[in-house]
């Protein structure tokens, strides 16, 4: 599920899948509503070494169904 024991993200640190989803979900929806802004994007797609806030494992297993993200962003 995560790649480190200390969660899932930097900062403040998701513990579960669905509390990340929950997270995306609200930015997402955040940066749509915002009237000056006509895109974005997630700038790490992949676990890479210490960095453990992408969408996939650094094997590029998908830690979660990518089909919810695509909904997250086409909603």
């Amino acid at each position: 599920m995560f790649g480190s024991d200390k969660g899932w993200g930097c900062g403040e640190q998701v513990s579960t899948n669905e509390e990340f989803l929950e997270r995306f979900a609200g930015l997402a929806q955040a940066i749509k509503s915002a009237g000056a802004i006509c895109g974005y994007c997630y700038t790490q797609v992949a676990d890479v070494q210490q960095e453990i806030n992408g969408l996939l494992t650094e094997d590029r297993r998908s830690m979660f169904p990518l089909e919810q993200i695509r909904a997250i962003n086409l909603s």
